[in-house]
C-alpha cells in the first residue's frame, strides 16, 4: 500500500469484522475506487471543484 502511495481512512460504521469482509469481497472482485486524477499543478482547480460540489467521488492529487 505503502509503496503504491495509496491512503486509508478510517469509518466508524459497521464493525472491524464488518470491514475485514468488505476488504476481503473488494480483494477478490477487484473492487477500484472511482476517482478524478489531476496532476499536482491544478491543485487550486481541484480545490475549487470540492467548494463547488462538481467532484464525482474523489480527487486524488498527482505528483
Amino acid at each position: 500500500v505503502v509503496a503504491k502511495g495509496a491512503k486509508f481512512v478510517g469509518s466508524n460504521i459497521g464493525s472491524i469484522q464488518d470491514i475485514k469482509d468488505m476488504l476481503e469481497v473488494a480483494s477478490k472482485k477487484n473492487v477500484r475506487p472511482v476517482i478524478q486524477k489531476l496532476p499536482m499543478s491544478k491543485v487550486n482547480e481541484g480545490i475549487q471543484m470540492v467548494r463547488d460540489g462538481t467532484v464525482r467521488y474523489r480527487v486524488v492529487l498527482e505528483n
